[in-house]
This record gives structure tokens, sequence and C-alpha cells, in this order.
């Protein structure tokens, strides 16, 4: 009972507000009230009040005011960037509750390590659109070969990754087995081998898609069954 006390205590006592956040984000954005007032769909006059009931509220400047031209203190800083993280969020999760009282779809952002995992998909996609009609599927290409840190940081809701660390704030579901293929020339030593290992590509020239040696997935396998 307390602790439930506590917590509504605080919320109740909680100076900001989604109208704060836009005010700061525009602010910075446009460098002068009059520009960000447009944005807002304020007067010049009617923000200033905003901007200084908040930073009276607060107790300590969000802006430096030079001339016409308003600069973001280091609190202001700080404020703006909570404001960057938290308004695209809000915004979707407006969207999508929007989308749900219409009844329609939900999102669901997909991305994966490599954009070659994308050729499958296609074939999923009707199965799976097919069971949950309701549920809009988004590729987020954006986020192709680092999608654990965007599925982290809010901006996908599912990751399919190959690679075999495991991060404790996140679950994992096995999906399948991806069998690694090497094309070789028909005359190449190695043409007739029934199974290759790292070992065999000791001293051979290996051709793998462009990527960094740390950030490709082939020579992460290789390296770890192998002493190079």
């Amino acid at each position: 009972m307390m602790y439930e006390c506590y917590s509504w205590c605080r919320a109740a006592s909680m100076i900001l507000e989604t109208r704060h956040l836009r005010l700061v984000a525009a602010v910075a954005e446009h460098g002068t009230l009059a520009q960000a007032g447009r944005v807002l769909h304020l007067t010049q006059s009617g923000l200033s009040r905003q901007l200084l009931d908040l930073e009276t509220r607060l107790g300590l400047p969000l802006f430096h005011r030079l001339g016409k031209r308003m600069v973001p203190t280091p609190a202001g800083e700080r404020l703006l960037a909570a404001a960057r993280r938290a308004l695209p969020q809000l915004t979707d999760v407006e969207e999508e509750l929007r989308r749900l009282a219409r009844g329609q779809a939900a999102i669901l952002r997909v991305s994966t390590e490599c954009y070659t995992c994308y050729h499958w998909l296609p074939g999923v996609l009707p199965r799976f659109a097919r069971r949950f009609p309701q549920v809009d599927v988004q590729i987020v290409a954006e986020a192709t070969h680092h999608p654990v840190p965007a599925l982290l940081d809010g901006r996908i809701d599912l990751a399919i990754v190959s690679n075999d660390d495991h991060d404790d704030r996140l679950a994992y579901v096995p999906l399948f087995t991806d069998e690694l293929v090497a094309l070789l020339p028909p005359d190449h030593p190695l043409s007739h081998e029934p199974f290759l290992t790292a070992a065999d590509f000791a001293d051979q020239h290996l051709f793998v898609y462009l990527l960094p040696p740390g950030e490709n997935d082939v020579f992460t396998k290789l390296r770890r069954s192998s002493s190079w």
C-alpha cells in the first residue's frame, strides 16, 4: 500500500507533459519562438508564456535567449534528447491505438541481420496474414545488419538473427537451420567434398558479401570452428 501511494504521488507531481516535449523540440529545431509557434499553431506570445511557465516550474532555464535566437542550455539539451526519444514512440502508440479503435491492424516491425534473409519472407508472410489478418507487418530495412540494437531501442518489434550470442534482456525462439553452401568451379580441388570445414578455407580465397570481418556471420562461424 505504501508503494502504491508513493507511485501515485510521484505521478501526480510530474511537471512534464507531452506538449512540453513538443514545445522544446520545436523551439530547438526552428531556433526562434515565432517559427516554432507557427509549427505548433500557437502565437509567439502564447508559446513564450508556456516556455517561461515550464522553466519556472522546473527551476532552471531551458534556452539561452541570443536576440531572437533560442539555443538550448545543458538542461534544455537533456530535455531535448528525452523528447526526441519519447515523441516518436508516443506517435507510434497513438497511431496503433487509432488503428485498433477502427478495427484495423496492429503493427509488427521486423528486421534481419542480412538483406539475403529477406528472400524467404514473401513465402511466409501470406501464411502469417491468413492467421493474423489484423496485423500489419512492416519490414524495417534501415535496421538491417544491426537489428538487435534496434530491438532494444524500440525501433522494431522482431529481429531475425543468426548470431548465437544471446542477450538476457531479450527472448529467443529458434526458427530454422540455415545451411551455408560454398560455390566452387567444377574443377576445384574441394568441389567433390561432401562437407567442408573451416580448415578447408585456410589457403583459399573466400568471397563473401561486403561487411567488416567482425560483423560478417560467415567469418564469425568459421573462426569459432577453427584456430584462425
